[in-house]
């Protein structure tokens, strides 16, 4: 038998009731519940019922869930939860709230800033070539093509971006 891990976290009261009717609904544990949520299928939508409607974010963390995962599922949900840099915990509060929690990609950052950068620069100089300031067409022209290809580079980065796994 492999060995499990032991994930717990605390939730709202209001939170805890949503997911206790939740499971209640799915005919399912509160437990199985959680692990479907966190492991299986993070970016589904969790079932709300209309009466009871998610907490307010500064309600204090009163409800301690334990759930029990396999190896296997245990690593995917530290290494989900690595990848957005948070803590365990704090990842599956998010997931269960609905949330899809990202992973921080700072190379993809850093690139798109120094793109809109770029772009704001051409920009600028475009400013200048239609507001009068003398510039020749070829240079023009060169700022232009220039412009578009440094749009079409970052539209294509944030287009993966959204696409990504």
């Amino acid at each position: 038998m492999t060995r499990m891990r032991l994930v717990n976290f605390r939730v709202p009261e209001a939170e805890y009731l949503r997911l206790v009717a939740a499971a209640e609904a799915a005919r399912t544990s509160l437990s199985e519940l959680l692990r479907h949520r966190a492991c299986a299928f993070p970016d589904s939508p969790l079932p709300t019922p209309a009466a009871l409607v998610a907490s307010a974010p500064d309600d204090p963390l009163t409800f301690r869930i334990a759930s029990r995962l396999t190896a296997a599922e245990g690593e995917s949900l530290m290494e989900r939860a690595k990848e957005c840099e948070l803590p365990i915990a704090a990842y599956v509060r998010q997931v269960l709230r609905g949330d899809t929690p990202s992973a921080r990609r700072p190379q993809v950052h850093a690139v798109l800033v120094a793109l809109s950068r770029i772009g704001n620069n051409l920009n600028q100089l475009t400013r200048l070539a239609h507001g009068g300031t003398l510039i020749s067409r070829d240079l023009y022209l060169a700022i232009e093509a220039l412009r578009v290809e440094v749009y079409q580079v970052r539209g294509e980065i944030l287009s993966a971006w959204e696409e990504r796994p």
